[in-house]
C-alpha cells in the first residue's frame, strides 16, 4: 500500500478570492471561486464560479432537493454549488432526513451557529467539497448519524469548532485546512468508527488538533499537518485500535503531540 508522502498526493485547495475572509460580506458583493481542476471522483469541475447570493438552505425531506439540479441518484447527486452564504441564521445549510445523494460545494459559508448541519442523512450520500466554512460560532461543520460521508478540501477557520463527527461510522475527513478555530480541529465522537483521517492541515486552534472521545475505534489518523494548537496535537480518549502513522505533529501545548486515556491500541 502507499505510505508517507504518497499517500498525500492529491490536488490541494481552492483559490477563494476575496477581499477578506474573517468578516461578513455584503450582500451585493460578487464573488469568484476557483475550483480544485482534476477531481472529477468527487463531481468537481474545472471552471470559476460567480459565487451568487443565498439564504440559509433548509432540507428536511428528499423532495426539498427539487430546487437543486440533479436526480439524486449516485451517478447524478443533487448539486448546492457556488453560493455566498452569509446569514445570521442558525445554520448556512441545514440537511436532514434524506435519502438521496448530494453534494456541497464550492460554496462560501458564514452562519450564526454552523455552516453545514448534516444529520440523519442515508449511508454514503453526504459529500462536503472544497467549501470555505468561516466565522461560525458553534461548528464549521456538523455531522450527525450519516455514515460514510466525505468532507474534502474545505477551508475552516474562526469557527467554535472546526469538525464534529458524532454516531457516524466509516468517514473520510481529507484534505482540509482547519486555523483558528476556538476548539478543537476536528472532533470525532459517540462510537464514529472507521474514520479516515488524513492530509489534513490543522493549526492554531484553541482545542486539540484532533480529538477522538467515545469509543470513536479503529481511526486511520494519517499523513495530517498539526502545529501550534493550545491542546494536544491528537487526543484519543477511551477511543482504541487507533492506525496513527506519518503524521506532522510540533508545537502544540497541553500534553503535547499524541496523548491516549482509557483506551487499548
Amino acid at each position: 500500500g502507499l505510505v508517507g508522502s504518497e499517500m498525500c498526493i492529491r490536488d490541494r485547495m481552492v483559490t477563494l478570492l476575496l477581499n477578506s475572509i474573517a468578516t461578513k460580506m455584503d450582500k451585493h458583493e460578487e464573488l469568484l471561486f476557483q475550483p480544485n481542476v482534476n477531481s472529477s471522483i468527487n463531481n468537481i469541475r474545472d471552471v470559476t464560479l460567480s459565487l451568487s447570493e443565498h439564504e440559509t438552505i433548509q432540507i428536511s425531506s428528499d423532495s426539498d432537493f427539487s430546487a437543486f439540479p440533479g436526480s439524486g441518484t449516485e451517478e447524478d447527486p443533487y448539486i448546492i454549488e457556488g453560493y455566498n452564504i452569509t446569514t445570521d441564521a442558525d445554520n448556512g445549510i441545514h440537511i436532514q432526513d434524506t435519502t438521496k445523494y448530494f453534494i456541497i460545494r464550492n460554496c462560501y459559508i458564514d452562519a450564526y451557529k454552523r455552516g453545514v448541519y448534516i444529520s440523519n442523512v442515508a449511508n454514503n450520500t453526504a459529500k462536503i467539497i472544497n467549501n470555505t466554512i468561516t466565522n461560525n460560532n458553534y461548528d464549521g461543520i456538523y455531522l450527525r448519524y450519516s455514515d460514510f460521508a466525505t468532507i474534502t478540501n474545505n477551508t475552516i477557520t474562526n469557527n467554535g469548532q472546526g469538525i464534529y463527527l458524532g454516531d457516524s461510522v466509516n468517514a473520510t475527513i481529507t484534505g482540509n485546512t482547519l486555523i483558528n478555530n476556538n476548539g478543537n480541529g476536528i472532533q470525532v465522537a459517540w462510537s464514529s468508527n472507521y474514520a479516515t483521517i488524513t492530509c489534513n492541515t490543522i493549526t492554531n486552534n484553541t482545542g486539540d488538533g484532533i480529538y477522538l472521545e467515545y469509543s470513536s475505534d479503529f481511526a486511520t489518523i494519517t499523513c495530517n499537518t498539526i502545529t501550534n494548537n493550545t491542546g494536544d496535537g491528537i487526543y484519543l480518549y477511551s477511543s482504541d485500535f487507533a492506525t496513527i502513522t506519518c503524521n506532522t505533529i510540533t508545537n502544540n501545548n497541553e500534553y503535547g503531540g499524541i496523548y491516549l486515556y482509557g483506551g487499548i491500541n
